[in-house]
């Protein structure tokens, strides 16, 4: 099935697989979305968020999730804006918001349980490329793009021809390879984290390791001990 709809939609088999997920939660556990979705007031985009906030809620969650934003009739419908109407990264927010909020577990346990499941994935890709994707906590997934990212302007210039983002992918791909085996280490050892050199190689040559700065929003009411709302990493 999912390579048959890949090659109809000329499209990878992992977006395929995407979209057959998406359409058996719309379809089969999201009334309300669906509905709007055929009626034109929100994007595909819109209900795609919309699948992945309610993924972890209960059947009772996600009908509260999806009325708060789609049933104007609902006890406590969004104020504002209706859901179509804001940008897809905009609603994202909101709507993990109020998950958050709402969740029936406390995000320490549900953290927890998630971070166990952190995990490398490698996905074949076209023409000679292939996907690694790393599952990891939010601070340290933080930390590693803003270390990245730092480096890659660090490394531009009028003379360098490849873009951030193939920068990005070129000093990742040299810290990973590369990282502790030049000073005679193995593939486990880690590149310094004084902010000095390291002294990589390749596409990465020469690169920094400046410190990464993760950014927390903590709300006024949960530091007076007034509320449980969680803090929110920024970004």
């Amino acid at each position: 099935m999912v390579a048959e709809v890949a090659c109809v939609l000329t499209v990878s088999e992992r977006s395929a697989s995407a979209l057959l997920s998406d359409a058996q939660v719309l379809t089969t556990a999201l009334p309300l979305t669906l509905d709007a979705l055929q009626a034109g007031t929100i994007s595909w985009q819109h209900a795609r968020i919309m699948a992945d906030e309610t993924a972890s809620l209960d059947p009772a969650g996600a009908a509260g999730l999806e009325a708060h934003f789609l049933d104007p009739d609902a006890p406590d419908p969004a104020r504002g804006c209706p859901a179509g109407a804001l940008v897809p990264g905009r609603f994202r927010v909101k709507a993990r918001t109020w998950r958050e909020r709402h969740h029936p577990v406390s995000i320490e346990k549900r953290h927890a349980r998630c971070a166990a499941d952190r995990r490398v994935e490698f996905v074949p890709d076209r023409d000679g490329m292939a996907w690694l994707n790393a599952y990891l906590p939010a601070d340290t997934a933080a930390g590693i793009w803003e270390r990245t990212t730092a480096e890659a302007r660090a490394l531009q210039s009028p003379g360098e021809a490849r873009t951030l983002t193939q920068l990005r992918a070129d000093i990742a791909a040299t810290w990973l390879l590369t990282a502790g085996l030049e000073d005679g280490g193995t593939a486990g050892g880690t590149a310094g984290a004084s902010g000095g050199r390291t002294g990589l190689g390749g596409a990465g040559g020469g690169v920094l390791s400046p410190r990464a700065q993760v950014l927390v929003t903590v709300p006024v009411l949960s530091l007076l001990g007034a509320t449980d709302e969680p803090a929110v990493l920024d970004g």
